[in-house]
């Protein structure tokens, strides 16, 4: 199992690390635990897993839980909240990182864009290329069906497929990419875009399925949403103006 043990330098002071018991693991990503101060909900820095509808999905989840049901946890808290509301850290189980070990056996990818320059997290892509080149997980069907979990997300909001090859991705190109949007194709969000005017700066987004869902400034989706107006997307001046046009907020 990869531990964190080689990168001690980067680990913070016990103190800043929070003891935690399991409650539910709601996907490969994502779980509910109890600190001493009461129940959160935890997002899993720098991994990205499969979404439940995908492949893998069902698999990602179970994998998990079985790391964790019965475990002692430390929770490294690397934002105190995101969009959701959910607190964003690393997950440790007698002292190796679950988040590593997600990518390690294939059921999670690196997150780019939320990772960090630091040792540990660069080490996140080096993971990820050992398992694909192991064809582990995610990585055992066609490199035609490697698809990131951030690209199904957009699709589902109605933008089109990115033309990214992520089978021949190095470890060296994944760090390159650690910090920037996530893929060249999203660098400049607002391009073609007509630019809000009075500070309306809410994004109202018509997905796939016809849903509409406003994304606020700050939120994960917000940079990757374009607002294509001749398609009944638009811009709002405040979440209440959203909602009453009959958008709503992403789903957790």
């Amino acid at each position: 199992m990869f531990s964190p043990g080689a990168f001690a330098g980067d680990r913070p002071e016990p103190e800043l690390y929070l003891a935690a018991t399991l409650i539910r693991v709601v996907d490969g990503d994502t779980i509910h635990v109890r600190l001493a101060s009461g129940p959160i909900k935890v997002r899993l820095h720098g991994i990205d897993a499969p979404e439940a509808s995908e492949s893998l999905g069902a698999a990602a989840t179970k994998f998990l839980r079985s790391e964790l049901e019965g475990q002692s946890l430390e929770i490294e808290p690397i934002e105190q909240s995101d969009a959701y509301g959910r607190l964003v850290a690393k997950v440790l189980v007698r002292g190796d990182d679950v988040n590593a070990r997600m990518i390690e056996v294939g059921y999670a990818w690196a997150s780019r864009r939320y990772l960090r320059r630091q040792t540990a997290d660069e080490s996140y892509c080096r993971l990820e290329a050992d398992a694909r080149a192991a064809g582990r997980g995610i990585w055992v069907g066609a490199p035609s069906e490697w698809q990131p979990p951030w690209e199904t997300r957009a699709q589902d909001r109605g933008e089109p497929a990115q033309d990214v090859n992520y089978s021949a991705e190095t470890a060296a190109a994944c760090i390159a990419a650690i910090g920037r949007p996530d893929s060249p194709a999203r660098q400049q969000p607002g391009a073609g875009e007509p630019a809000p005017s009075g500070g309306c700066r809410i994004k109202g987004n018509i997905n796939a399925r016809g849903e509409r869902i406003f994304h606020v400034p700050g939120s994960p989706s917000y940079d990757d949403t374009r607002v294509a107006t001749a398609a009944g997307e638009r811009w709002f001046c405040s979440v209440a103006e959203a909602e009453r046009a009959g958008w709503r907020a992403p789903r957790q």
